[in-house]
């Protein structure tokens, strides 16, 4: 009896990476978000496991079993995000950023300067919410941040990745290397 794709772990984590990230960009254009800070770090917190997961479901179409992928990156977006296996789906989320970043720039529907690179911003977005997932800052978004601990604006993040899950959910091979 073959298996179902449907009920392969690669693809209940591409479908689980987009519940995480429609839900981070559901909250994030929220008015209780838009009025408070409150909701920041569930934001971030969606924002990060989607991510998270999106990259690791990348790996298993690769090949990789979630149990190697499990034990070799833990929570790790950073260990996950260098991986050759997710070159193609760096390539596209750098894409992504860029016409985001383009579309945001042309409406001013952000308060950025945008004067940064931002393939180079998105880069240092998945750092500094890498720190904030996982054991270098004590697991700051599940449990209580240090007060001198700095996130990043999730906008980026979100805008990029949601997408770009968006189409490995309709194309799950899209940017699994060819063996």
């Amino acid at each position: 009896m073959t298996e179902q794709f449907s009920d392969t772990d690669h693809w209940k984590l591409l479908a689980t990476a987009k519940r995480f990230l429609t839900a981070a960009d559901v909250l994030r254009r929220s008015e209780e978000y838009q009025s408070s800070r409150v909701l920041v770090t569930p934001v971030l917190h969606l924002t990060a496991h989607g991510i998270e997961v999106l990259l690791k479901a990348n790996l298993l179409g690769a090949g990789l079993t979630l149990d190697d992928v499990k034990k070799k990156y833990g929570h790790s977006i950073a260990a996950l995000w260098a991986d050759d296996l997710n070159q193609l789906l760096r390539d596209e989320a750098a894409s992504e950023a860029r016409k985001v970043w383009q579309n945001a720039q042309a409406d001013g529907k952000w308060l950025d300067r945008f004067d940064d690179d931002p393939v180079a911003l998105l880069e240092e977005y998945l750092a500094a919410i890498n720190a904030l997932h996982t054991a270098a800052s004590e697991y700051a978004l599940r449990y209580v941040a240090a007060s001198e601990m700095t996130a990043p604006r999730p906008h980026l993040l979100i805008e990029t990745f949601l997408p770009v899950s968006d189409l490995c959910v309709r194309q799950p091979r899209a940017f699994v290397p060819s063996s």
